[in-house]
């Protein structure tokens, strides 16, 4: 679980409208009618730690991405109520099979809701 972050405070700006940019080209590629969404991958330090630099991060992306009618599924708050422990591994920090059905769950939600 090392903390190794390749941006800081200052950067978000500029890293939130990279993504964007290039997520919207993506968008792009398809034809209106194809569904698309973005998932959003909770961080562990958001969740384990209430990481403040990746709850901006998440804050200011979902909010660039709405401008440009992008759909999100944001599964943190089921992470977060489900707890660290139980969704990711503690051995390395990726998503549990109870990770991983959240964040399913959570897309079929939003593909029900077409």
């Amino acid at each position: 679980h090392a903390y190794k972050v390749s941006f800081g405070e200052g950067d978000l700006d500029i890293v939130v409208e990279k993504t964007t940019d290039e997520l919207v080209k993506l968008k792009g590629a398809f034809s209106e009618e194809t569904p698309f969404a973005v998932l959003f991958v909770p961080a562990r330090f958001e969740i384990r730690d209430n990481d403040q630099l990746y709850k901006s991060l998440r804050f200011k992306l979902v909010s660039a991405l709405k401008r440009h009618n992008i759909d999100i599924v944001d599964p943190y708050l089921k992470f977060k109520e489900s707890g660290f422990t139980q969704t990711h591994f503690l051995h390395d920090g990726h998503w549990s099979p109870a990770g991983h059905r959240i964040a399913a769950e959570a897309l079929a939600s939003w593909a029900k809701a077409l």
